[in-house]
């Protein structure tokens, strides 16, 4: 029996640990001499590439032209001492596959500082690049669609305007996007709304619904000023948090509600100072009373009378032809012919 030293213990035990640690690590390694021959790879190696330990030890790894040529750029580098941390390369497989992988290359020398050989680290980042490719994808989705979208949007980070789509673009009376692009949102509110406006730091993306929709006055960039309804939701815009507002232009609503308002307040005006008893009802329940009518049924004030079914006011003998002319009323353009009925007065 041939008696083993310590120090041939003390190599054995090292390497030992070394093929240890390669193998316990998650990251593909292996050592290849200046010539490109392989001399050691771990089992991450085996899995990833698709070759056998001893399938490859002794021999060349197979690379497509475009990897050769960034290999031999690499080595280059390394010859003349530059060193080369992380790489983001695309590698090959034994079945003509490919895989992402960030690469770090170290030198080896041996005891006299010569480099004998390089030792290469491989981090496998195929499924980060295929997620980084559907956030791509649906960044583009986003852009068309909102780019298309005739509603008006804006996209927001810190009530910075960072996005608008055409019709936003319109809506605020710019030209371009650049025109908006940086500016805080507060440029485009009423003074009187400020105030209103949330901190960044109320909104998080937990909030990820649709907020209640409100009312503002948008102030344009020639200094007019128009109605938008808003809706707000919190979003990831290109991996940050942000807001996206959803305009509607609401100024011609307004002018029509307006017009409205205010031509109901001179039919009131008319009606109530006309000389005849006037009572309006909507489905027979009393919604207006002027104050000739009020007095003619012996009320006090038209209070003792909205609300009540206006049948209430007319002989029960009479109910049939009121209620038949009711509903001719509204099948008749025009004004039916007077006739003459008894009331029923309060008292």
């Amino acid at each position: 029996m041939i008696p083993i030293s310590e120090n041939t213990w003390l190599n054995l035990d090292k390497m030992h640990l070394l093929n240890a640690f390669l193998n316990s690590t998650s990251d593909a390694v292996y050592v290849i001499d200046l010539n490109g021959i392989v001399l050691e790879v771990n089992n991450k190696f085996e899995q990833l590439h698709e070759w056998k330990r001893e399938e490859i030890i002794g021999r060349e790894i197979p690379l497509r032209p475009d990897e050769r040529i960034a290999a031999e750029m690499i080595f280059d580098r390394i010859v003349h001492g530059e060193k080369v941390t992380v790489l983001e390369a695309v590698k090959s497989t034994k079945s003509g596959g490919s895989f992402y992988t960030d690469v770090t290359i170290f030198p080896v020398f041996d005891e006299n500082g010569v480099l004998i050989a390089l030792a290469v680290i491989e981090r496998d980042i195929t499924e980060k690049k295929k997620a980084e490719e559907r956030l791509r994808e649906s960044e583009e989705r986003y852009r068309v669609l909102v780019e298309c979208s005739p509603e008006p949007i804006v996209v927001c980070q810190n009530h910075e305007i960072v996005f608008l789509n055409p019709a936003a673009i319109r809506l605020m009376g710019a030209g371009e996007a650049s025109e908006l692009i940086g500016m805080h949102v507060s440029r485009f509110m009423h003074p009187d709304e400020v105030e209103e406006l949330p901190e960044p730091s109320d909104l998080t993306m937990t909030e990820s619904r649709l907020s209640d929709r409100m009312e503002r006055r948008l102030v344009r960039v020639d200094g007019s000023v128009i109605y938008v309804e808003v809706t707000a939701i919190m979003i990831n815009f290109l991996g940050v948090p942000s807001m996206q507002l959803l305009l509607r232009d609401m100024t011609d609503r307004k002018k029509a509600e307006s017009e409205l308002a205010l031509k109901e307040r001179e039919f009131s005006r008319v009606i109530q100072l006309s000389p005849e008893p006037i009572l309006l009802h909507q489905s027979g329940v009393i919604t207006f009373v002027n104050d000739v009518a009020v007095k003619l049924l012996n009320g006090q004030a038209a209070a003792d009378f909205i609300g009540r079914s206006v049948l209430d006011f007319f002989c029960p003998s009479y109910l049939p032809i009121i209620l038949e002319r009711m509903t001719r009323v509204v099948q008749t353009e025009g004004y039916l012919e007077f006739i003459e009925l008894k009331l029923r007065r309060l008292d």
